[in-house]
């Protein structure tokens, strides 16, 4: 199943809105687990951007068959 390029962007932002999200929770004070919050933030954020930058053709799609 192909999703069309409009849903595809708007949901590798939504991921990237949400990763940016914990981002700004880890650097509340009260936050708990300010470090778990951190690493996941990041990692949701380099996602979406490599979602966005490959699906726009600006990154090659990995090899995932052969």
């Amino acid at each position: 199943m192909r999703l069309p390029n409009l849903v595809f962007y708007l949901l590798a932002a939504a991921l990237v809105g949400f990763g940016a999200w914990r981002v700004v929770m880890s650097r509340r004070p009260d936050a708990p687990r300010r470090g778990y919050h951190l690493v996941l933030g990041v990692i949701y954020v380099l996602v979406g951007v490599w979602l966005i930058l490959t699906q726009s053709g600006l990154l090659p799609f990995p090899p995932l068959h052969r």
